[in-house]
C-alpha cells in the first residue's frame, strides 16, 4: 500500500521556528525574479545567506513577512539591504542544531545539494614512471697518505699547559686560543658602543 505525499510546512514558519533558536543559513537562488542582493551574486544558481536576530554584526532590521523576508546583510563590510522571497529559497539549515529542511521542488539543477554525497570514486591509476637505473653503490679505499702530507699534530699535553703555535699565514691573534690580552682587530660594521 502506498502512502500519500507528505507535504512540507511552510517556509515562513520553519524560518520563524528556526530564527526563534538561533540563526539560519538560507540557501536560496538568486536569479529567481524578486531577489534583492548585491549584482555580483545574480549569475549563481546559488547563494546562501547566514540571518538571525543574535548575530555580529547585529542585523536590526530583519523582517520575516508572508512572502518573502527582508534585512540588511553585509557583504564585504558594506551593509546591503536584502528582500528573499520565500519561492527562491530552497533549504533551511539551522546553525544550533543541525536541523533542516530541503523542499525538493525549489531546488536549482546547479545547485551542490543534488550532488552525490556518496563515495567518491578512485581515482584513475597514474601512469608509473619510466623505471630509472639503480645508482651503483661501490667501495671506495681510503686515501693512502703521501709522504709529501705534513704528519698531523697530536696533543698529549696535559690539560691547561701551553698550545701549539698558530698556523704559518695567520697573525698571532688568530691562533689556536691567541695570547692573553691581545685582541684583534673588529671589521667596521661591528663597533664596540660602551
Amino acid at each position: 500500500m502506498e502512502l500519500p505525499p507528505r507535504s512540507l510546512p511552510a517556509k515562513r514558519e520553519i524560518l520563524l521556528k528556526l530564527l526563534e533558536k538561533s540563526s539560519a543559513r538560507l540557501f536560496l537562488d538568486p536569479r529567481h525574479d524578486g531577489v534583492v542582493v548585491p549584482k555580483w551574486f545574480l549569475k549563481q544558481p546559488e547563494l546562501v545567506l547566514r540571518v538571525g536576530y543574535e548575530l555580529s554584526p547585529t542585523i536590526p532590521d530583519l523582517q520575516v513577512g508572508d512572502d518573502h523576508l527582508s534585512c540588511t546583510l553585509t557583504f564585504n563590510r558594506r551593509p546591503t539591504w536584502c528582500k528573499l522571497p520565500f519561492s527562491a529559497i530552497y533549504a533551511v539549515i539551522s546553525d544550533a542544531d543541525g536541523r533542516s529542511v530541503v523542499w525538493p521542488e525549489d531546488v536549482p539543477v546547479e545547485s551542490q545539494l543534488l550532488r552525490s554525497t556518496g563515495p567518491k570514486p578512485p581515482p584513475p591509476p597514474k601512469e608509473k614512471p619510466a623505471a630509472a637505473r639503480p645508482a651503483r653503490i661501490r667501495s671506495v679505499p681510503p686515501p693512502q697518505p703521501s709522504a709529501a702530507a705534513e704528519p698531523r699534530a697530536t696533543s698529549n699535553a696535559p690539560p691547561g699547559s701551553a698550545l701549539p703555535a698558530a698556523p704559518a699565514g695567520l697573525p698571532e691573534s688568530h691562533g689556536a686560543g691567541g695570547v692573553k690580552g691581545t685582541r684583534r682587530p673588529l671589521p667596521p660594521y661591528l663597533r664596540v658602543v660602551k
